[in-house]
């Protein structure tokens, strides 16, 4: 790992980590930094507010180049601003919800703010994310559609929002895990919109061509979720410490080793990102969890691929952070995945990029896909 890839993840944890507090320290004095990589690790990774803010608490930012700084600030007070919006915009839609009898559960980005971050402002996320019974899915439309939001595309050029039709609504509703976006305008330079994914599911559906695709139902969610105190008054329902682990592995894994389904890899790179290992990492830091426990609900839903390799490599990246006990049990078993891959017809490949140089040398991932897929490209994808 180079000198900038190390201070990008070592500022992720800094708060929590006196290692990594060190190594910031070590790295800012004694190295000279390639400014435009870090910057870029940062962005790319979705980390950089929590590198600004790390970097803020340990007194460092007059080591950062003027420029570098300045752009770290932005982004993490224009984020701050616009999920202070966001958090107050989900909150309403919840508490009417609750009232309504009908309480979904606040899954993924802003769940992780509130339940493991405690901190509005560092982590990203594009989207808010529901997990609702189908039987509740009326009552949740009426509700979302009380506080302006409505189903359909955003236009960017327009500033508007073409609706969906009927035909389209009911289409993706009965034919996918989720509904058709529901977005509300807003009249704010910094937040456009706000959307909201109503999910029937939040595990990888399945498809034809991986059948092995991580599944559990709904309702045993529901059954395995607590209550959050969230703002002032607010209150957020969502998984357990050791379901929001496993969820967020197996979103995890399966990006990985799935990423041929996305059309735009070439572009975003996004199969590998700091800030999904370090969302499992926040958890097993912040909350409690019950690795027993976990185990045995990874064996009882048959989750122990996705979630080793998940924790196998939050521990390579954020050493410590999970039990050596728990890792070991997975020992032997992940040797074949851990560096795995699928194309779209299902075949397993293996990579020969290292771990390292998939997260933060990006053009050698590139290069290699390239070549032994010679008929993809930029532009195919």
């Amino acid at each position: 790992m180079n000198k900038e890839a190390s201070l990008v993840t070592s500022c992720a944890i800094a708060t929590h980590d006196e290692e990594a507090r060190e190594n910031c320290r070590s790295v800012l004095v004694n190295n000279w930094i390639n400014w435009e990589r870090f910057l870029y690790y940062a962005v790319h990774h979705r980390v950089a507010p929590i590198v600004y803010r790390s970097l803020e608490e340990l007194g460092l930012l007059k080591r950062l180049e003027l420029q570098v700084l300045n752009t770290l600030k932005t982004i993490y007070l224009i984020n701050q601003s616009r999920n202070n919006r966001l958090v107050s915009e989900v909150l309403a839609v919840l508490a009417e919800l609750r009232d309504s009898g009908n309480t979904p559960l606040l899954v993924k980005g802003p769940a992780l703010e509130i339940m493991a971050y405690k901190d509005i402002g560092l982590r990203t996320y594009e989207d808010i994310d529901l997990l609702v019974r189908r039987e509740d899915a009326k009552i949740t439309d009426e509700v979302l559609r009380s506080k302006g939001f409505v189903q359909g595309e955003y236009d960017p050029n327009t500033k508007s929002v073409k609706e969906a039709s009927r035909k389209e609504v009911l289409s993706r509703s009965l034919n996918t895990h989720e509904t058709s976006e529901y977005i509300k305008l807003l009249d704010d330079m910094l937040v456009r919109t706000v959307v909201v994914d109503v999910n029937f599911e939040v595990f990888w559906k399945g498809t034809k061509t991986y059948q092995k695709q991580n599944r559990i139902d709904t309702a045993v969610l529901f059954e395995n979720s607590v209550d959050i105190p969230a703002g002032r008054s607010g209150t957020i329902r969502t998984l357990t410490p050791e379901f929001q682990v496993i969820q967020l592995s197996a979103h995890l894994f399966s990006e990985a080793l799935l990423f041929f389904f996305h059309k735009n890899w070439y572009r975003d790179k996004h199969d590998l990102q700091l800030i999904k290992f370090l969302d499992v990492y926040m958890v097993c830091k912040t909350l409690d969890v019950d690795w027993e426990k976990l185990y045995g609900l990874c064996v009882d839903y048959d989750v122990l691929r996705p979630v080793f390799y998940t924790l196998h490599y939050v521990n390579e990246l954020f050493p410590g952070s999970v039990p050596r006990s728990f890792i070991e049990r997975g020992d032997g078993e992940m040797d074949e995945w851990l560096d795995a891959y699928m194309d779209k017809d299902g075949n397993v490949y293996q990579w020969d990029t290292k771990f390292d140089d998939r997260m933060f040398s990006m053009d050698k991932k590139i290069e290699e896909i390239s070549s032994k897929f010679p008929s993809l490209s930029y532009a195919s994808m």
